[in-house]
């Protein structure tokens, strides 16, 4: 065992308490992730200093822009919501189904990807029919972070 308690050399601990750690992306020199459970992003620096950005009602999946606003899909309220730190809404993205993924892409990254489908419940995810989208639109600020 290495001195930390892992068993592989080398390991660091960067940070402990979290509910769930999701979705990490790079962004400022810092990890953001989803802190699943507690409805958070939290971006993270190599010296283990949080930072609260956002709590939203989903955590999985967001993106980030270049002006670092997070983008975040919710499924049960159809849409795509943009929000900067704090929680400030900046702009929603309706449609008429489910939005389980956002991603910030296209040639210049202001192209917002939304995968949508109709949601009828887990029970019904691998019988029902095939709704999914991949649907676009224009975004304010271009994509920021990896991936």
């Amino acid at each position: 065992m290495a001195p930390n308690g892992s068993s592989v050399s080398g390991l660091q601990i960067l940070r402990t308490g979290l509910a769930f750690g999701e979705s990490p992306r790079w962004h400022e020199n810092r990890l953001w992730f989803s802190n699943w459970g507690t409805q958070e992003v939290i971006a993270v620096d190599m010296d283990g200093k949080c930072e609260l950005i956002v709590h939203v009602p989903t955590t999985l999946p967001y993106c980030i822009d270049a002006e670092s606003a997070v983008w975040y899909a919710d499924v049960p309220n159809k849409r795509c919501v943009r929000v900067r730190e704090g929680g400030e809404v900046l702009q929603s993205v309706e449609v008429d189904r489910g939005c389980f993924a956002c991603m910030l892409g296209g040639r210049d990254r202001k192209t917002l990807f939304i995968l949508g489908a109709e949601w009828h419940g887990v029970d019904k995810m691998i019988d029902a029919p095939r709704t999914g989208q991949i649907l676009t639109i224009d975004a304010p600020a271009p994509g920021a972070g990896w991936p």
